[in-house]
């Protein structure tokens, strides 16, 4: 679904690392990139952080560090991976953690502050929601998701802590 980030951040000249559980489909994505060069396979599965530790520190050279980072990772598994990734980001990097739209739900689920392992960077939580289409209501498609999560990394430090692609309110207009 982050595909188009891939290239879009690709085609801006900026080397980008992807996860993925497999290596096959991160090569195939880069070969549809500008430059496949400048797309670094970490083939890992976040939700053993033993594996994605060791393919991070494959890919970055002990005095590399990234300048913004992307994430799309569920539930518990989220601070665990913040915590891998808080030695390998540069003081003032952005963090943009993509999250669904119960993120807002009206439970009381609210986000109200960056989680504390991303010392030191600039958090931006991305919220997808859902957009009004000829027969209702639809969930976002991967180019709208694609395309927020970029305008997020575009926007400068004074960008509100949240932003919400499409809307996810009324909460009962969710597809």
């Amino acid at each position: 679904m982050l595909a188009g980030v891939v290239r879009g951040l690709v085609s801006a000249g900026r080397r980008t690392a992807v996860v993925a559980r497999s290596e096959a489909r991160i090569r195939s994505l880069a070969a549809g990139t500008d430059e496949p060069a400048k797309v670094l396979a970490v083939p890992a599965d976040y939700t053993r952080p033993e594996t994605l530790d060791t393919a991070l520190s494959h890919v970055l050279t002990m005095s590399e560090r990234f300048t913004a980072a992307v994430l799309w990772v569920h539930g518990s598994h989220r601070p665990v991976v913040h915590g891998l990734l808080a030695d390998r980001l540069l003081p003032g990097a952005l963090l943009v953690d993509v999250l669904g739209s119960a993120a807002l739900a009206p439970s009381g689920s609210v986000l109200r502050r960056p989680p504390s392992a991303v010392r030191g960077a600039v958090y931006r939580a991305v919220v997808l929601g859902f957009t009004d289409s000829v027969y209702g209501t639809r969930w976002l498609t991967h180019e709208e998701i694609s395309d927020g999560v970029l305008a997020a990394l575009e926007e400068g430090p004074e960008a509100p802590l949240t932003r919400v692609i499409g809307r996810v309110q009324p909460w009962a207009d969710r597809p």
